[in-house]
């Protein structure tokens, strides 16, 4: 009897960590269900091409329905990747700035275009 007790109160316990939890991440600007310690994700582009790549992310609105900021965006995304960028939105001008302001966008799409354009090969690792 008193281990089902014991067990109940361990129950509560964890119920009571995951409230509090949710209520601190609705408090929060920014909350991220994913804070990598050690992540075996880093970033090994260009700085100007993760701002480009993000920067239209946000632009499309698909996470969270467009409401998230960039700043809330970056937050996380610099994390997750392991990527230290002082001033997005001074990145972002040099975006602008470069002759073709969609450079990385194409490469992606081109580099898509090639992987799918070779058939037979087992490219897709699920």
């Amino acid at each position: 009897m008193v281990a089902y007790i014991e067990k109940t109160i361990k129950l509560v316990d964890c119920q009571i960590d995951f409230v509090e939890k949710q209520i601190l991440t609705k408090q929060n600007t920014i909350s991220c269900p994913y804070k990598p310690k050690n992540s075996k994700l880093k970033w090994t582009g260009g700085v100007v091409d993760f701002v480009e790549l993000f920067y239209s992310v946000q632009a499309i609105g698909y996470i969270n329905d467009g409401k998230i900021t960039l700043k809330e965006l970056f937050d996380i995304v610099c994390e997750v990747f392991d990527i230290e960028i002082k001033d997005f939105s001074r990145t972002f001008s040099d975006v602008k700035n470069r002759g073709n302001c969609t450079k990385f966008l194409k490469e992606l799409s081109e580099a898509l275009r090639k992987k799918l354009g070779k058939s037979g090969e087992k490219w897709l690792e699920i």
